[in-house]
């Protein structure tokens, strides 16, 4: 119980000198849980039980606090006993102890070397005493030395780890070991060492290029490279072997320090060996370490200087009298580039060759012109050219001349058609053709023989080089020989040769009447705007009259029944719209009626809800807008209605002024009279291309006059500044589907045509624009007299004074071709701006007995540098001879407004087109409704004064 005691006590007074010797600071109370303060300390040696609680002071028991009566004793008596050993500088008892560390953790040494780690040592209890220090774990072979041998705790001693060479190679774990001696207390660290084996110096040896070639005389060069591959860089000393005879080697520097290089030289001698020899580049250490890497050397002999020839083309022909060239090419074959002499061989007597230039380098060419004389050897020779070196080097090649007998220059001459036939007092035109048949084309001058008293003739132009043509026109006097003349049109060529061919003219005598007028009457007129392209139906009941900006509706026999602008009969702004037209449809008895809205490139489409409209309330109205955006412009459309459908024959332009070709649009042919919200479906048939591959301009499609399923589209060429000898015609049929489907074009023969001029007038400077070549109007209708449908259309051409119509009846029955044609022409006045229909009436039968479609009525316009515009008429009936033109309106004062120069310097704007159409009842025995344009006196020169005309007329 005294030990216990004792021990109990010793450890209280140590505590309690601790505590003595803490400043007083120390020693005021903390809470726990306050910031910046420490918990309270708990007394070290006290037996705290669970009631216990931390005491708050290191100088008393806590006050308030219950203890045991032996803690109490305990306490006192050991703080008694601190304080008095205190007081004699007695410091308490307390086990001594230490700890050990090395740094680093992990050595490598090479075998046969040292290295080292530092041991420190540090007491953590106690005084410090001596710590004595060993080793274990180290390798067969090594050893390790402290320095010193022990220290005191706190001190730091030098492990030195040496090993032999015979130390094994690898990683081992060493124990370092402190030991106090008393009382004995121990500790260890652990260290890693690492031996390796000693690397050996070495080195890597490389050369590029891999492969060099060298002429006989000349040297190559090699790069030899060298690395350290271990140990230490030496010296490399450098040699090479392999080399053929005559060839040496030698190196600079000839030895090198590994990691540097050197130029390895080839010199060979003009007789050294040829052929590809390997090198051995070798390298060697003073140790006696080599190395060798190989590379290829390949020695040629020289290059003699050498070059090749050809010439292009191989074969060529020249008539007696001519020259041809030859492209002569030369190519360096081996060696340096030397002058090449030319020379050619072979050619036949009057035949001569030059080269320019005479000489080339080689690599550069040369032409070779042979000339001929008149008298030249003909026959095919093969001719031999040469080029020459200066060392003598010569080579050749060959190619084919052909010589052929001096041809004369001659031509063929041929015309159209190969009959014409035309009214005493009117004109007709021929097309003459011209071709080359042998030599050079030269000048045609043209003359015609054998026409009959009253007629001339008259070629444009007079001459022509061979294969091109001209036009004959022949016009006749109204005195002029009727009956059947054959005309010989002859050229012939300023070195005489003469050719001809034959033509047949018929002339007929004039009719005694022309086409005799029914109902007459003064159109519709608008004073702001020119022109304008007046058109208009004839029904059962009524005849409608469309004009730019007007519309009017009238009675058969010519009154007023109703009458506004285009805005109240479309519903659309007045404003954009332009090119109106009106077709009476004999299928389902009803008007349509189309105008261009170009502010919105549309259309403003109707048509009447019964057989007889008096007002614009009398129509379904609808925008059509799906066909074309805003960029293009479907100008000069042209309307017809099928059975099925309704088609719109049109010019597109982008951005109103670029041509970009012709459509055909279509859609489904609205009939109902309540005016459904939505037309059928439709499409576009676009840039319509003639038989041979040109654009179709002006596509018409043809009103039809007869209650039949087919329609049909005829066009005509762009001609331009040339001429052309055709139109072409389409067929639009209805597929299972419902929709319409076009027919491939087919061309349709007819006399040449090109632009017409315009028309003077008199009483001023300004002209008419007589158009161009376009066709202006189209009517389908059966023709008893050919068992078909025909297509009756026509057009404004050159020819009479200047301009003439052109007219045509198309057979569409069988292979489509040209059933008849006619002129209205005369040398002094300019005739333009025609519309033609057949009088044919839609209830006649489609048979050979009936009277009407065998007929037509053509109404035009005249003018002359002597006239005024005047509006005119002619006639045909069957196959007879084509009236006499019949004045209809004649203008009193010159067309002058502000149109004129708007398009073409001088040129005022004329109707684009006239109307012209069948009348559908039987019961008028035939009759065609025409309208025209004609004029009132000008009055500034600025405000339009033209006026319409509309008329019945029977042929």
């Amino acid at each position: 119980m005294r030990k216990f005691f004792n021990a109990v006590l010793a450890a209280v007074v140590t505590l309690a000198l601790m505590l003595a010797s803490q400043p007083a600071s120390a020693a005021q109370p903390s809470s726990a849980g306050a910031a910046g303060t420490k918990a309270p300390i708990a007394t070290v040696g006290s037996r705290l039980d669970s009631a216990h609680s931390v005491p708050a002071s290191r100088h008393g028991p806590p006050s308030g606090l219950p203890y045991r009566a032996l803690d109490q004793a305990i306490y006192a008596r050991a703080k008694a006993q601190a304080q008095q050993q205190a007081a004699h500088g007695i410091a308490p008892y307390a086990r001594g102890d230490f700890s050990i560390t090395a740094s680093p953790g992990s050595q490598t040494v090479v075998r046969g070397s040292s290295t080292t780690y530092t041991v420190s040592t540090q007491a953590t209890s106690g005084a410090p005493r001596p710590v004595s220090l060993s080793v274990s774990g180290l390798p067969a072979g090594a050893t390790g030395t402290f320095n010193p041998a022990s220290v005191n705790a706190g001190g730091s001693s030098v492990l030195t780890v040496s090993t032999t060479t015979a130390t094994p190679a690898g990683t081992v774990g060493l124990v370092i070991t402190g030991n106090y001696s008393s009382p004995p207390a121990t500790h260890t660290t652990a260290v890693s060492l690492t031996v390796t084996a000693p690397v050996l110096d070495d080195f890597a040896i490389a050369a590029s290029p891999s492969a060099q070639t060298v002429v006989q005389g000349s040297s190559a060069m090699y790069t030899v490279s060298t690395q350290v591959a271990s140990g230490i860089a030496r010296t490399v000393t450098l040699s090479v072997s392999g080399l053929g005879a005559g060839a040496t080697g030698s190196f600079n520097p000839a030895s090198v320090t590994a990691g540097g290089s050197s130029v390895l030289t080839i010199a060979t001698t003009t007789t050294a060996a040829t052929g590809t020899f390997t090198l051995s580049v070798a390298g060697q250490y003073p140790s006696g370490a080599t190395h060798s890497t190989t590379v290829n050397l390949t020695v040629t002999a020289p290059v003699i200087d050498d070059f090749a020839i050809s010439a292009s083309p191989s074969a060529q022909s020249v008539v007696q009298g001519s020259s041809t060239t030859y492209t002569v090419s030369t190519q360096v074959a081996s060696g340096t580039a030397q002058t090449v002499t030319l020379s050619v061989s072979g050619l036949g007597t009057g035949a001569a060759g030059s080269f320019n230039p005479t000489s080339v380098t080689a690599g550069g060419s040369s032409v070779l012109t042979i000339a001929t004389t008149t008298t030249a050897a003909t026959g095919t020779f093969t001719l031999s050219i040469t080029g020459q070196y200066p060392s003598g080097a010569t080579h050749s090649t060959a190619v084919s001349l052909t010589v052929s007998a001096l041809v004369l220059d001659d031509f063929a001459i041929s015309a159209s058609p190969s009959a014409q036939t035309v009214v005493q007092g009117s004109s007709t035109t021929y097309s003459v053709d011209t071709q080359v048949t042998s030599g050079t084309a030269r000048s045609v001058s043209l003359s015609i023989s054998g026409l009959p008293a009253g007629a001339s003739g008259a070629f444009a132009p007079a001459a022509v080089t061979a294969g091109q043509s001209a036009t004959l026109t022949v016009t006749t006097t109204a005195a002029a020989a009727a009956g059947t003349s054959t005309l010989a049109i002859t050229g012939q060529y300023p070195s005489g040769p003469t050719h001809s061919t034959s033509v047949s003219l018929v002339i007929t005598a004039a009719s005694a009447t022309g086409p005799t007028t029914g109902a007459t009457w003064n159109g519709q007129s608008e004073a702001d705007l020119a022109p304008p392209d007046p058109t208009g139906a004839i029904g059962p009941n009524s005849y409608i009259q469309l004009i730019n900006l007007r519309y009017g509706i009238y009675g058969r026999d010519g009154g007023l029944l109703n009458d506004g602008d285009l805005g109240a009969l479309t519903l659309f702004p007045v404003g954009e719209l332009t090119d109106p037209q009106i077709v009476w449809d004999p299928t389902s008895q009803l008007y349509y009626y189309l105008v261009l809205d170009y502010y919105n490139s549309a259309y403003a489409f109707g048509y009447s809800k019964s057989a007889d409209p008096r007002s614009a309330d009398d129509f379904c109205h609808y925008f059509v807008g799906a066909f074309y955006n805003g960029f293009y412009l479907p100008d000069y459309p042209k309307l017809a209605v099928t059975q099925d459908f309704v088609l719109v024959g049109t010019n597109v332009f982008l951005l109103a002024a670029f041509y970009v070709g012709s459509d055909v649009d279509w859609f489904q042919k609205p009939t109902d009279p309540v005016c459904p919200a939505q037309l059928g479906a439709g499409g576009i048939f676009g840039n319509l291309m003639n038989a041979n591959g040109t654009q179709t301009s002006t596509p018409e499609p043809a009103v039809s006059a007869d209650a039949t399923s087919g329609g049909y589209v005829v066009g005509s060429a762009d001609v331009g500044t040339g001429s052309a000898s055709f139109l072409t015609l389409f067929k639009v049929t209805k597929n299972a589907q419902g929709y319409a489907s076009i027919s491939a074009p087919t061309p349709i023969t007819v006399a040449s045509y090109q632009m017409p001029a315009n028309a003077p007038q008199s009483g001023t400077t300004q002209l008419i624009d007589t158009m161009d070549t376009r066709l202006t109007h189209a009517v389908a209708a059966y023709d008893p007299r050919i068992g078909s449908t025909a297509v009756w259309t026509a057009h404004t051409v050159f020819g009479g004074a200047g301009a003439e119509d052109r007219w045509y009846e198309i057979n569409t029955g069988g292979a489509a071709q040209l059933a008849q044609s006619g002129t209205v022409t005369d040398p002094a006045l300019y005739t333009f701006n025609g519309a033609i229909s057949p009088d044919r009436a839609a209830d006649d039968a489609t048979d050979a007995t009936a009277t009407t479609g065998r007929n037509m009525v053509m109404g035009f316009n005249t003018s002359s540098p002597n006239t005024f515009a005047a509006l005119q008429m002619v006639s045909q009936r069957g196959t007879g001879a084509q009236s006499g033109a019949v004045l209809v309106k004649q203008s009193v004062g010159p067309y002058v407004d502000f149109s004129c120069g708007s398009a073409v310097p001088n040129v005022c704007r004329w109707g684009d087109y006239g109307g012209a159409t069948p009348d559908p009842l039987r019961a008028m025995g035939g009759q065609v409704w025409l309208s025209g344009e004609w004029n009132n006196p000008m009055t500034d020169g600025t405000t339009p004064t033209w006026q319409t005309w509309n008329w019945s007329a029977t042929p």
